[in-house]
């Protein structure tokens, strides 16, 4: 075994070194290794599991405040990020402190020899080419066709262009209940100076108190806390001082809020008793603070909006000794359609066999480079039919611009064809051990209730034993005749034999339906089989697409003289040598559609007929399961399988949700905007030019009047189970003289093609422009199961924040997924190697610096 697998067993086989099933999940995972290899595996598994006893500083060495933090008898310094390693590797080794939490923490990314000297030339570069910026005129804008030059050049700031957001797949946990209680106490500053404040919530270890802007407090100072309101209704002694150290301040309007921990060196017996007691027994009437597991649950919630609306494609790579493929896919019913145009003429999915070893080591070494985001690329595709046999071409962008003739070449030819296709692709690591995500509740209820924490079943660790990385394939397909631009001659197309997709794929790819939506009941699946077409006065083979019981899509190798509303005749060669009963020939379908170089046919099975043998021969086939391919589809896969491949892409999410709700008297409004945890230009730009903090910005996306007339538009066109609605959107970004310049810009606007380049050539001779896909969908039903264990902990102690949240969440009606499509637009348009760098730079440089 190599180390990368090796590493990758250990990560998953961690979370559950000490749980009863440990063994048995051990053994599942290993069968294919040696004696000797599996002891040694073991042995390091001990290892990284046994207490450990050396004492943590990050003093001085980590981005962040670090405060003393008591574990058994051993005083710690860490900050936040720290504290967040080691207490989740208490929850992973049962309450233990372990070697391998010691490594974890000390290994951590907030680094200040790394983060700190990266960010820090990444600004400090940005600001010198604004200063030459500066000088460079507005843009000038194309007023002379009659359209203005900039909706927004310097927005006021609008606090209606701010909601609320949350990081997909982070919650957080609490160590222990906190119950809200309002109380007064006495503190004792340092100056020896004693300010009346009132606590807002308390736990055995820590509290949130409110006191008056003018004490002179900061994070890290010591303040001695005297429980005065408490001794008036308790037997508890007014001048019993307990030292607490300054965590954070917050100021909101006329008070200061300051969270306060406990100095860890303090040490009372009959006072933590007291607390236990006190907050055990009135938790019921003051009620347990529940904003983290509150916080959990809206993050979760709005998740499962998401994964049944995604058209893009998420793709889950393992890692064999010294190969990595492409081996699982979450399948919804918005991306079947992109796994079933990589379908050969057998049925096999040639998709694994875009991801040659040469592409995938670019992306490792991208994300080697730049730590903590991911690698992206576009892939431009075509398919052809030869004899029967179907054979697909790609090639990436950086490989086409690699070779500006090539580029030509392929481009020329891909966009005149019927099956052109533009995909864009992301790629990051993934974490197996994200891939269970425990209940959200504190700490202390869970080590009561072990059952709500159990791990996956062997069967899915097993499952999911080799994964490293996961991608995003999404099909951004624009108008190929915007590539028209490229021409080619006859004779040069034999460079293109070296973009053909190999058709031996390391590992057929797994379908892992995602569960949580069903097929609609006249589904397309995409499916291949042999059919013999006759149409005008020609007959001629072909291979379906897909199939459907109202129809069928064909490919066939030479033009048919057909046209929309013609019938043709079709016979079903090889599903005929099966069909007992069914007379799968001369079947009528009518022509609904088909492509400009007539090879492939959208058919409508002739509703005139009372009986048409070819459809109720499929109905038969799809109602059956007769197939084996359509059985993949409709059985769904191993269960638990589809939750742990959720969780695991919840954390490296690689566009940008927004949620759309009906606020009263049936207006349209954003409820929340999803983040993902990695580093991306349009998170970055969103947070960036938020003026609220825990606030997103819409700026770059939409106003309240684009929301009625483009999101709103689209929206009521749609049905629960329609394709999205698409809206692409060019967003114009600048610095200039300090103000910050956005523009935004719908295709739609553009009154015609000569106003919209003119628009893109001065966006690019002065600022940096992005192009924005946004894909808007209806949701459906919120899923209150998934979250009905935390939903019933709120319930319990707030129950009017549980009202509130279950209102919010049937208020969701739509989702708007935003692509990055930049890439795209770049590469598209005829711009040098240089221009291309000039612009990736300066968007990076507007992003350093907000």
């Amino acid at each position: 075994m190599d180390t990368v697998a090796k590493q990758q067993l250990i990560e998953q086989l961690k979370p559950v070194v000490n749980e009863p099933e440990f063994d048995s999940i051990f053994s599942a995972l290993t069968t294919d290794l040696s004696g000797p290899e599996r002891f040694k595996l073991k042995a390091e598994l001990r290892r990284l599991a046994r207490p450990c006893r050396k004492a943590i500083d990050l003093r001085k060495r980590v981005d962040g405040h670090c405060r003393p933090y008591k574990h058994k008898g051993f005083v710690h310094y860490m900050d936040d990020v720290a504290i967040s390693i080691f207490e989740s590797g208490l929850s992973h080794y049962r309450g233990v402190y372990t070697e391998d939490t010691y490594e974890q923490v000390h290994n951590a990314e907030n680094n200040f020899r790394i983060i700190a000297k990266r960010e820090r030339a990444r600004a400090l570069a940005a600001a010198k080419r604004r200063a030459i910026a500066e000088e460079t005129p507005l843009i000038p804008g194309d007023a002379s066709a009659g359209e203005k030059t900039t909706a927004e050049t310097t927005v006021a700031v609008d606090k209606a262009l701010e909601a609320p957001y949350f990081t997909f797949g982070t919650y957080h946990h609490r160590k222990e209940e906190r119950m809200n209680f309002a109380v007064q106490v006495m503190i004792k500053t340092g100056l020896g100076d004693d300010i009346e404040a009132i606590t807002t919530n308390i736990s055995v270890s820590g509290m949130q108190i409110k006191i008056t802007p003018e004490l002179d407090v900061t994070e890290g100072s010591t303040l001695g806390v005297r429980f005065t309101g408490l001794a008036q209704e308790f037997t508890f002694d007014p001048n019993f001082v307990v030292p607490y150290q300054v965590v954070g301040i917050e100021n909101r309007k006329d008070f200061l809020y300051l969270r306060l921990v406990r100095d860890v060196d303090f040490e009372s017996k009959e006072f933590d008793e007291f607390l236990v007691r006190f907050i055990n027994g009135y938790k019921r009437r003051y009620k347990v603070n529940v904003d983290n597991t509150y916080g959990a649950v809206v993050a979760k919630g709005h998740e499962q909006f998401y994964f049944p609306r995604m058209s893009g494609v998420p793709l889950y790579f393992r890692r064999q000794e010294n190969r990595m493929f492409s081996a699982m896919a979450l399948e919804t019913e918005n991306n079947a359609a992109v796994l079933d145009d990589w379908l050969n003429e057998e049925n096999k999915n040639q998709l694994p066999g875009l991801f040659t070893g040469k592409r995938l080591s670019h992306f490792l070494r991208h994300l080697k480079d730049h730590p903590g985001t991911y690698a992206h690329t576009v892939f431009y595709t075509f398919q052809m039919l030869r004899q029967g046999k179907v054979y697909f071409y790609a090639a990436t962008d950086f490989e086409l611009n690699q070779n500006e003739k090539l580029k030509r070449i392929f481009l020329a030819y891909a966009c005149r064809t019927n099956s052109f296709k533009v995909y864009s692709f992301s790629f990051a690591r993934l974490d197996l051990g994200k891939a269970w995500s425990p209940v959200t509740l504190p700490q202390e209820i869970l080590q009561r209730e072990k059952h709500l924490q159990r791990p996956p079943a062997p069967d899915v660790m097993r499952q999911i034993n080799g994964l490293t990385h996961v991608g995003l394939l999404n099909d951004i397909t624009p108008d190929p005749a915007r590539y028209e631009h490229y021409h080619c001659k006859k004779e040069e197309l034999v460079g293109l034999k070296d973009f053909v997709v190999s058709r031996k794929v390391p590992l057929e790819l797994q379908r892992v339906a995602y569960s949580f939506v069903n097929f609609r009941s006249e589904s397309r699946f995409g499916y291949r089989t042999r059919v013999r077409v006759r149409g005008g006065e020609r007959t001629l083979l072909g291979t379906t697409r897909d199939i459907s019981t109202m129809g069928m899509q064909v490919d066939v190798e030479e033009a048919l003289d057909v046209k929309a509303g013609d019938y043709v005749e079709i016979d079903m060669i090889q599903l005929a040598k099966r069909a007992q009963g069914f007379n799968l020939g001369h079947l009528r379908y009518e022509v609904m559609h088909l492509a400009k170089d007539k090879t492939t046919l959208h058919l409508r099975a002739d509703v005139k007929s009372e009986t048409h043998d070819g459809r109720e021969y499929i109905k038969e086939m799809i109602k059956n399961n007769q197939d084996e391919v359509l059985n993949t589809r409709q059985s769904g896969s191993l269960h638990g399988l589809q939750l742990c491949l959720r969780n695991l892409y919840s954390h490296a999410l690689m566009t940008l949700p927004i949620y759309l709700h009906r606020e009263s008297k049936g207006e349209f409004g954003i409820d929340m905007l999803g983040v993902t945890p990695l580093r991306q230009p349009m998170k970055e730009l969103s947070l960036g030019l938020a003026q609220e903090p825990e606030q997103a910005s819409l700026r770059p996306f939409l106003d309240k009047e684009q929301m009625g007339s483009q999101l709103k538009m689209r929206w009521n066109k749609l049905e629960q189970n329609s394709r999205p609605q698409l809206l692409e959107m060019y967003v114009f970004l600048r610095y200039r003289r300090g103000v910050v310049q956005v523009e935004r810009r719908y295709k739609s606007q553009f009154k015609s093609a000569e106003i919209e380049k003119a628009f893109i050539e001065n966006a690019l001779a002065s600022g940096s422009l992005m192009l924005l896909r946004m894909e808007i969908n209806r949701t459906g039903k919120p899923d209150i199961s998934f979250i009905s264990k935390e939903f019933k902990y709120i319930n319990l102690y707030a129950a009017h924040k549980a009202q509130q949240l279950e209102k919010d969440l049937w208020s969701v009606v739509g989702l708007v997924d935003v692509i990055d499509c930049t890439t795209e637009l770049m590469n598209r348009l005829p711009l040098s190697k240089q221009q291309r760098d000039e612009q990736a730079q300066r968007l990076d440089d507007f992003l350093a610096q907000l």
